[in-house]
């Protein structure tokens, strides 16, 4: 559930958000190239990533509800896999190590 993943980003990162994972984004391209480089290139985890160095590089986050419509023409969500969640978790306690480092 969202929720299994969203607590823990706030408990480790306190990084409060209600749908981190949303397709939709609306970025600056100020902020984009003023974030260092991501360890997750692709992944699960990109989207977090991104997010938690924006809030460290002192950016203000904010969200806006969307409407999301499912799209019978393509493939669908890949968030369920025991794979994908397992890789996110990964990724997830990789960064925190890194960053206590």
């Amino acid at each position: 559930s969202r929720l299994a993943w969203e607590l823990p980003i706030f408990v480790i990162f306190r990084l409060k958000m209600r749908d981190i994972d949303c397709g939709f984004k609306l970025i600056k391209k100020a902020v984009v190239g003023k974030i260092p480089r991501l360890e997750s290139e692709r992944g699960p985890f990109i989207t977090t990533e991104f997010l938690l160095k924006a809030k460290k590089a002192g950016f203000k986050i904010m969200e806006v509800g969307v409407h999301h419509y499912p799209d019978k023409t393509v493939g669908g969500s890949t968030g369920a896999s025991l794979k994908v969640i397992l890789s996110a978790y990964r990724e997830l306690f990789r960064f925190w190590k890194k960053l206590k480092e």
